[in-house]
């Protein structure tokens, strides 16, 4: 499990101890020198990465053990280890059997070395003699034990070879425990048989660590074969469910799939069919290599889980059993990625941590972060407090609402090594971790998972929609025979789930009663928090009654009364005319929004049509096209957007057929105006971009 320096990890213990609390852990990074004898034998087996991690300064009278398991049957002839400074006294070495998972009672054969050049590999020679008790078949395990007084004292790997090889021993932690890296110990020797080895390297399923009931998850690997020629084999997928803490019972195998013909040395992906998931639990997948005469066993499966859950639900990666807890320096931390894939809002109600709490321990700082703008970091604050742990679960009720995808639980080291240590479980790893140096968070995909965890509930809650009408040169006034107002209609959802929702506006009469829609309904979707805004020109027939009347505009997830918001303003119709065209439609035109169709209120379509016009943008002109099915009396203006009446281009009758006119705009100034054309009862409106 790795920590990243200048991150402190303290214990193995399920309890620590006084006296281990004062013991002094460094992380010193930097490779060991390779072994130059090593190419004396033929074959070297070795778990370590080589790159020093752990020292444990100042323990006593210590063992380290790594097993080991030979994929094919190994003569061995020598041990190598590394230690991290120079004996008083020998070193003893034993070479042991295994004895249910630890090594056995009597050596099969010991040593001693003084080891007198730190950080450097140094060993002994078992045999060279081919002498049978040093041959082991393939699959069989054997133990290398060493055994110091200190100094030398130990060091480990950044990340400990899974499933763990390496043990470390030491009477107040009761015995033999995982090692928090691999043991510095290599054996080197030769084979005497080819290699049969397959196994997989990893296992992953798109990130789906939590997903709501039901759900379906997709599960790949990749898989290498380390045998010495090319192999054929199957690579299965079983799911487990949970019990209870690490406790599974079988649930579903997948269709397994075959790995043809792969190189020795050789990396492939495999992908399996997705599978239904329809039962809140939690889940452990594991793909597993099947090769026949395998000699290795321990490196064929791989894990990961995932939980299906219906809100409210508590998301989890640990098994409800601990394996180690660890420190950090002042200001630093761990924390651990949540991801809900909820399709809307959530609401964070709760979370925990299990800290590991020795007497006089200080505060620890615990923040919730959001995604950083969905760029995957811990990002912003949204939650934070301080408080003294004690040994177990603390929890902390927060209630943030109207959350939307991944968030991030921290646990921040306020007095560094004087804060209670914080536990994580053991394999496997969500990959989900993250660690704090200074003010930096950096994705620490190989550390075992933190005991982090987080209750959420369905925020469910209604969306909120706006609709803001806002009329152009207020106050209206329209005269008897009839006339035109502009307005600006504005939507937008402010608050998600992301979804479509229903605009439309309708009049007010000065009586009471209600118009028929006179814009839409027009069904859009913009993005949350975006506003649309279209610029309207609604004609008001010389039949409209004379008083005041509404004019209101609409916004809800359905068609129907009460909506979720409106908005309105007034105008008022007069008994008197003035010298204008009568207006005999109640046409809503100008810029559409998007969905809706292009209309002409109430005409018949046969009786005219207005072609978009070309270029549009245009500079400095533009046609203007249309058809007449009858001979007609047609009217073509140019309006502004303030409703100023720009040009005059056709007012009079024509012939039924095709039309075609040219509007100059050089002397006008960029922007929009609105071309119209009425046609007796009838009209039409398109939108004209000047663009100079």
């Amino acid at each position: 499990m790795r920590r990243s320096l200048p991150i402190l990890a303290l214990t193995l213990a399920l309890i620590i101890t006084p006296a281990l609390a004062q013991w002094n852990l460094q992380q010193n990074l930097g490779n060991l020198e390779p072994i130059s004898f090593e190419d004396v034998f033929n074959d070297t087996i070795k778990y370590d990465d080589g790159a020093i991690n752990w020292w444990y300064n100042g323990l006593t009278n210590f063992r380290l053990a790594t097993k080991f398991t030979p994929a094919a049957a190994y003569h061995l002839q020598r041990i190598m280890i590394a230690l991290d400074s120079s004996s008083t006294a020998p070193i003893t070495i034993f070479v042991k059997n295994d004895s249910a998972g630890f090594p056995g009672g009597t050596p099969l054969w010991s040593g001693n070395l003084f080891y007198n050049a730190p950080y450097t590999w140094l060993g002994l020679t078992v045999d060279t003699l081919n002498l049978p008790q040093y041959h082991f078949s393939a699959g069989t395990t054997f133990w290398i034990e060493i055994r110091s007084n200190g100094p030398p004292f130990e060091i480990y790997d950044a990340s400990p070879t899974l499933p763990t090889r390496s043990k470390t021993w030491f009477a107040p932690w009761g015995g033999w425990v995982n090692s928090p890296g691999d043991n510095f110990i290599r054996v080197a020797g030769e084979y005497s048989t080819s290699i049969v080895d397959a196994g997989c390297d990893s296992i992953w399923h798109g990130g789906n660590f939590f997903l709501p009931n039901p759900s379906s998850i997709s599960v790949s690997a990749r898989v290498k074969n380390f045998g010495s020629s090319t192999a054929t084999f199957n690579v299965a997928c079983s799911l487990f469910t949970e019990l209870g803490g690490s406790s599974f019972t079988f649930f579903q195998a997948l269709t397994p799939q075959t790995v043809t013909s792969l190189a020795s040395g050789g990396f492939t992906t495999v992908n399996f069919p997705s599978v239904n998931l329809p039962t809140s639990n939690r889940y452990r997948l594991r793909v597993r290599t099947l090769l026949a005469g395998d000699g290795n066993p321990d490196n064929n499966a791989w894990d990961t889980e995932t939980l299906i859950y219906t809100a409210p639900a508590e998301l989890r990666y640990d098994d409800t059993l601990y394996a180690n807890a660890a420190y950090a320096l002042t200001g630093n931390g761990w924390a651990m990625k949540f991801n809900p894939h909820q399709t809307g809002n959530y609401t964070l109600d709760q979370f925990k941590v299990m800290a590991q709490f020795a007497n006089g321990d200080s505060a620890a700082r615990i923040q919730v972060l959001d995604d950083n703008g969905a760029s995957g970091a811990p990002g912003t604050i949204l939650y934070q407090t301080v408080a003294i742990m004690t040994t177990g679960w603390n929890a902390f009720n927060v209630s943030l609402a109207n959350q939307t995808g991944s968030f991030y639980v921290a646990y921040i080291f306020e007095h560094g090594t004087h804060t209670s240590a914080l536990r994580y479980d053991d394999y496997p790893s969500s990959g989900q971790g993250w660690s704090k140096s200074g003010a930096i968070w950096i994705a620490d995909a190989s550390a075992s998972d933190w005991m982090i965890r987080a209750t959420i509930s369905s925020s469910a809650l209604p969306p909120s929609l706006d609709v803001t009408l806002t009329p152009v040169n207020p106050p209206i006034t329209i005269p008897a025979n009839g006339g035109s107002f502009q307005f600006n209609t504005a939507v937008a959802r402010t608050v998600g789930p992301q979804a479509a929702f229903w605009a439309w506006a309708r009049m007010k009469y000065p009586n009471g009663t209600y118009s028929s829609p006179t814009l839409g309904p027009v069904q859009i979707n913009p993005p949350v928090g975006v506003t649309i805004t279209r610029l309207r020109i609604q004609n008001i027939p010389s039949t409209h009654p004379a008083g005041v009347t509404t004019y209101l505009g609409y916004a809800n997830t359905t068609f129907t009364y009460p909506a979720i918001d409106s908005s309105s303003f007034t105008f008022t119709k007069l008994v008197t005319v003035d010298n204008g065209p009568w207006v005999n439609d109640y046409t809503c035109s100008g810029e559409l929004f998007p969905g809706e169709e292009v209309t002409f209120g109430e005409i018949h379509p046969s009786a005219f049509l207005l072609y978009p016009c070309s270029p549009n943008p245009f500079n400095p002109t533009t046609a203007i096209r249309y058809q007449l099915s009858v001979f007609s009396h047609v009217s073509l203006r140019v309006y502004n957007t303030t409703g100023r009446l720009i040009a005059e281009l056709v007012n009079g009758g024509q012939q039924a057929g095709i039309h075609q006119v040219t509007f100059d705009g050089s002397r006008l100034a960029s922007g929009l105006y609105f071309l119209r054309m009425q046609e007796g009862d009838f009209s039409a409106t398109q939108k004209l971009m000047l663009v100079k």
